[in-house]
């Protein structure tokens, strides 16, 4: 039921003891099966863990975390890749530095997982007994004792701890334990669950905010494939206008009524045209001018250009004179073609083509 918390004393046998109201309201012995919600609070026994008090000022977790670390690894028999080191909060600088094989924690928790259970926090047994100021706190769980000072805490051993605590011992009853278990499961002075045996995040289903990606999601699609849609038809548009803009301009040079299904190709043609038979119309043009200036006499009438070539009529006094005019046409490199011969009276006239060699 919600607010309630179970606390599970790791071991041979396993142990545990509900919470519920501010009290203990129920034990056991053996893996318990909680309800949904309830809090779950694991506890290793002393005899795996050791406890130091360790100055490490002015440090993040992480950072207290490797410095504890560096410290534990100077007076450690065993190689400290194999340790877990996890740190409480600083108070004035000082921390609880609980140390423990990571292979045991990695037991436990594999336990527990075993049985579908997924503590929300860990601790060490000795640190059910706050801190004392000065001297030694005893307490008997019924399956071991654990005994606290203020440079740290350990398993009670019948050799060890008479030479370690000096006799100088306070020993709480019953009730006191029970109130301890309480306070630490509520707030554990040093939760194990750090690094990398910290809790998995749990990630809940958003429907909602999996519909909007969704949503989203085909709203990209979508525009993906409109996209190139959108751009062929602004290029179709734009290939139109520019085609309109040709036959425009091919119809303002091309003659007149004929029809425009080509511009390009035809005014290629029409460019052709008017550079055909050998160099164009200026240069015919001034070479039949030369040559009339050369032949006395001679004047040039009207003139016309085609793909044949310059077309023009010329009159003479003589006849003799526009042979001569003919024979100055050819020096100057032209092709020359009379398409009427000399018609007699006061002033012969030729029709000619010429053209460039």
């Amino acid at each position: 039921m919600t607010g309630r918390t179970v606390v599970i004393f790791m071991g041979q046998p396993t142990r545990w003891s509900s919470i519920a109201d501010g009290r203990i309201n129920g034990r056991g012995e053996g893996f318990p099966s909680p309800d949904e919600g309830t809090r779950i609070v694991g506890v290793i026994p002393a005899s795996d863990v050791v406890v130091h008090q360790l100055v490490l000022p002015n440090l993040t977790d992480p950072q207290a975390r490797g410095a504890a670390r560096l410290a534990v690894a100077e007076n450690s028999v065993s190689p400290i890749a194999t340790l877990h080191v996890a740190v409480s909060a600083s108070i004035d600088g000082e921390r609880t530095v609980v140390v423990l094989d990571s292979g045991r924690i990695a037991g436990y928790l594999g336990e527990l997982g075993a049985r579908g259970i997924d503590p929300d926090a860990i601790i060490a047994a000795p640190l059910i007994v706050e801190r004392p100021d000065i001297g030694f706190i005893v307490a008997d769980l019924g399956w071991e004792t654990i005994i606290r000072g203020r440079d740290g805490a350990f398993a009670d051993d019948p050799v060890l701890t008479p030479l370690l605590t000096g006799g100088q011992i306070v020993t709480l009853d019953s009730g006191e334990i029970d109130a301890a278990i309480i306070a630490a499961a509520a707030a554990p002075e040093v939760d194990l669950r750090q690094g990398s045996f910290a809790p998995r995040r749990r990630w809940a289903v958003d429907a909602a905010r999996f519909r909007r990606i969704g949503w989203l999601a085909a709203a990209c699609l979508a525009m993906l494939i409109v996209s190139p849609i959108v751009q062929l038809v602004h290029l179709n548009g734009a290939a139109r206008n520019i085609e309109a803009r040709n036959v425009g301009v091919a119809q303002s040079v091309l003659p007149v009524g004929l029809v425009v299904a080509d511009p390009l190709a035809q005014l290629d043609e029409r460019l052709a045209a008017f550079g055909g038979a050998g160099g164009g119309f200026l240069p015919l043009a001034d070479a039949v001018a030369s040559a009339a200036s050369a032949a006395a006499n001679v004047e040039v009438g009207a003139m016309s250009f085609d793909t044949a070539g310059l077309h023009f009529s010329a009159h003479a006094t003589t006849s003799a004179e526009l042979a001569l005019f003919e024979t100055r046409m050819g020096a100057l490199g032209l092709i020359v073609t009379p398409v009427r011969g000399v018609v007699g009276g006061d002033r012969p006239t030729s029709d000619y083509t010429v053209r460039a060699r």
